[in-house]
């Protein structure tokens, strides 16, 4: 519950040096509670629906948090 996985496929203009102050601005949006990890992919795969999420969250509710 601390970790924001981004995860991104580079496009043509894509350098290393434009990863630190996304990163660092990732930080700061999250106080600086969350490890922020990158992972480049080649692609990022579509959903069963054929389409591509943007943003996913793999965190499971606590019990009794949502009817």
């Amino acid at each position: 519950l601390r970790t924001l996985r981004v995860r991104y496929v580079p496009g043509p203009n894509f350098r290393e040096e434009h990863l630190a102050p996304f990163r660092a601005h990732l930080e700061e949006i999250f106080f600086h509670e969350l490890t922020v990890v990158l992972e480049r992919v080649e692609r990022i795969l579509p959903g069963p629906n054929g389409k591509v999420r943007h943003c996913m969250s793999l965190v499971k509710d606590a019990p009794g948090e949502r009817p």
